[in-house]
């Protein structure tokens, strides 16, 4: 009878500190940023996935400052000829993501910067509800820091557009229950294929809200 109380007790607490590390803060208005779906956060391996308050030094998907705003400006209009548009699929989590050219010359992104045939192999998307900022969980692939071969970019010709479609719940694990997110896709630079390696082009895309009902089921 001990035995069973014990194991009563242990579950009731185990439940307990379940709910209260996926309490959602529900007032975001001191600027504390929050983070949820890494196992290894702030130093310490964990079981379970909890929301867990970011460090003031940490930056979700935020782009490189660019020192040389001329620089930046003109590239950031000639970007005006370059699109991304994400939009919800009707299947719940599944994200199109299409890039479309509309200037005169073909142009590349690295893959890494990209969803590749539906697949992602770095955190391209800024997925937050509220102040919480879900983390990547998926694989993180490597092409190099100098892009030198052609199998480390998507091409496309000018006046042609790239479209494929994510499966968000593969990299991203979003809160438990019924949750309102934001999505898009931060700043992502291109190049014109006759200079890679040099005068990005940095494009950002439309933002979306939709509401996702966890967990995810993923074909």
């Amino acid at each position: 009878m001990k035995t069973i109380n014990y194991q009563l007790l242990l579950f009731c607490i185990t439940l307990l500190c379940s709910f209260y590390t996926l309490a959602v803060p529900n007032d975001c208005s001191d600027g504390q940023q929050y983070g949820y779906g890494k196992l290894f956060y702030n130093g310490v391996a964990h079981t379970n996935e909890a929301i867990y308050p970011l460090r003031m030094q940490q930056a979700y998907n935020a782009p490189d400052p660019i020192n040389d705003n001329r620089i930046y400006k003109e590239n950031s209009l000639q970007s005006h000829a370059l699109k991304i548009v994400i939009k919800a699929e009707e299947l719940e989590g599944n994200i199109n993501v299409s890039v479309e050219n509309k200037s005169d010359k073909s142009i590349v992104i690295p893959k890494k910067n990209t969803a590749v045939e539906g697949r992602l192999s770095n955190p391209i998307f800024s997925i937050t509800s509220g102040c919480i900022y879900l983390d990547y969980v998926g694989e993180l692939v490597n092409f190099g820091s100098v892009y030198q071969y052609p199998d480390d970019y998507v091409t496309i010709e000018s006046d042609h557009k790239y479209e494929t479609i994510v499966k968000l719940g593969r990299y991203y694990h979003f809160l438990p229950g019924v949750h309102a997110y934001e999505i898009f896709i931060p700043e992502t630079p291109f190049y014109f294929k006759d200079k890679i390696g040099s005068g990005e082009l940095f494009v950002e895309s439309n933002k979306i809200h939709i509401t996702i009902t966890a967990p995810v089921k993923i074909n």
